[in-house]
């Protein structure tokens, strides 16, 4: 019987195999090319110095300054005093700590916002408390000017953002998120209450009426799961909680249809009108997750939204989606599959823009990523798989972005280093692109460690058999 040629592993083969991954980590294990990039996240233990604490009080104070109910001259003076005292604090207060204690300023100004906002955002009435009232008109407009200062609020992370410089990681982060996707909806939650406000006999159409209660119940909710999932990673503490992740990502999905003008089908039935195009979740049963289900709320949102969003920038028709959740092919996790039928990743785009990226790294004298060798190595190049590309895409340290946002970067940490779960992008050159997010079930909620090897074994096993 002839055996198979032994083929030494040199160090370009080495290379090979390790670009296209978990496959050939045995091969791998005992040379110096060991799998895999890490991904780094956040601190997780957060102690706040008495003097950055106060410090931080003293600017969610200067909110109370600002009346929405005020004259327009009176408001610009506002804004101008709460200018100069935020300048101050920031300029001469947090700028002057060194970079340890300036972190921590960092990330407890975030949470202390969001806090804020989302507190604020749960008092607020419900449409039955609202249309139960003995003056919904009353209600209303101070429904709108509750939204209108929550909105001021925000924009002490703008505010941040412009005064910190090159400091300030996760205010940043969190003002990029909050105008990326909450703006729009906070807008709709100030103008709909204030436009019924002021023209209540509106509310004797049943259409009108079904608008108002739209915003105020599914909008409402959007905006508080957007608040909640970035209090969560400002925090970097996913509580560990049991949470059915369709019902969670139900109104991220509406959000997203009423936003674009897409249809929206679930099992079937149209729950949402639109023309631009269509999203059709199917749904499976499947147990529950264990997490946080705020954060994976706003990491599935963002996912279904970038694909549609960057079409319509580009001036590209809106692209279908396809959403599908149910347990993985092992029946361990739950699995949601987001497919759409855009353009899917281009792979001499990825190559250019990771390349220049390598090489400027290079000429700067910068220690390179084993992806980046490859990447500058011309031999190396045409060996270089979407697994690799996609590995970039994801880590946030080898993206060329401003980095900023929930991105997959960011999507990955929470996933992964949040849930001990999986997220695996797909491409395909004439349908598209995919993003598979595994999470380990409810039930088997046992240590971290043992939940990252039920994820491994879920990959494994739909690697095999091919997925439900």
């Amino acid at each position: 019987m002839s055996t198979a040629p032994q083929i030494p592993l040199t160090a370009p083969l080495a290379k090979v195999l390790r670009l296209h991954g978990e496959p050939f980590a045995d091969l791998l294990q005992n040379t110096e090319f060991a799998p895999g990039e890490p991904v780094h996240g956040f601190a997780v233990d957060l102690e706040v110095p008495e003097n950055v604490r106060d410090m931080v009080d003293h600017i969610i104070q200067l909110g109370d300054i600002y009346n929405p109910l005020a004259s327009f001259e009176e408001r610009e003076s506002q804004i101008d005093a709460i200018e100069v005292g935020f300048k101050s604090i920031i300029r001469d207060g947090a700028m002057q700590f060194d970079d340890e204690t300036f972190a921590i300023f960092d990330r407890h100004f975030a949470i202390e916002v969001l806090s804020t906002l989302s507190s604020a955002m749960k008092r607020l009435p419900d449409f039955d408390a609202v249309m139960a009232s003995a003056d919904p008109a009353a209600v209303l407009s101070e429904y709108s000017e509750s939204i209108q200062w929550q909105l001021h609020v925000c924009g002490f992370l703008q505010r941040f953002s412009s005064h910190a410089e090159d400091r300030g990681e996760v205010g940043k982060i969190m003002a990029e998120n909050f105008f990326h996707d909450a703006f729009g909806y906070y807008c709709d939650l100030r103008d709909t209450p204030g436009y019924f406000a002021r023209n209540i006999d509106r509310l004797n159409s049943v259409d009108e009426t079904r608008a108002l209660k739209f915003r105020l119940e599914e909008g409402r909710a959007f905006v508080t799961r957007i608040l909640d999932g970035n209090l969560a990673i400002a925090r970097d503490k996913f509580e560990a909680v049991p949470f059915d992740l369709a019902e969670e990502i139900s109104p991220a999905v509406l959000a997203i249809a009423a936003r674009f003008g897409l249809a929206l089908k679930q099992n079937g039935v149209e729950v949402y009108e639109g023309s631009n195009a269509t999203i059709t979740w199917t749904h499976d049963h499947a147990g529950k997750c264990y997490g946080n289900a705020a954060s994976m709320a706003l990491v599935v949102y963002n996912l279904i939204k970038n694909p549609v969003k960057g079409a319509r920038m580009s001036c590209n028709p809106l692209p279908d989606v396809k959403i599908s959740t149910g347990y993985s092919s092992d029946g361990r996790c739950t699995s949601i599959l987001i497919r759409d039928e855009g353009l899917g990743f281009s792979l001499d785009e990825l190559r250019k823009k990771f390349t220049g990226a390598a090489l400027e790294k290079l000429n700067s004298g910068q220690p390179l990523s084993f992806i980046e060798e490859c990447l500058v190595d011309e031999a190396m190049q045409e060996h270089i798989p979407f697994k690799a590309y996609a590995d970039l895409v994801c880590n946030r340290g080898a993206s060329t972005g401003s980095g900023t946002g929930i991105g997959l970067h960011l999507a990955r940490s929470i996933i992964e280093e949040g849930h001990q779960g999986a997220i695996r992008l797909y491409n395909h050159p004439e349908s598209g692109a995919a993003v598979q997010i595994l999470l380990p079930l409810a039930d088997n909620s046992v240590d971290k460690e043992s939940r990252k090897q039920i994820t491994r074994d879920s990959l494994q096993h739909q690697l095999e058999y091919g997925m439900r």
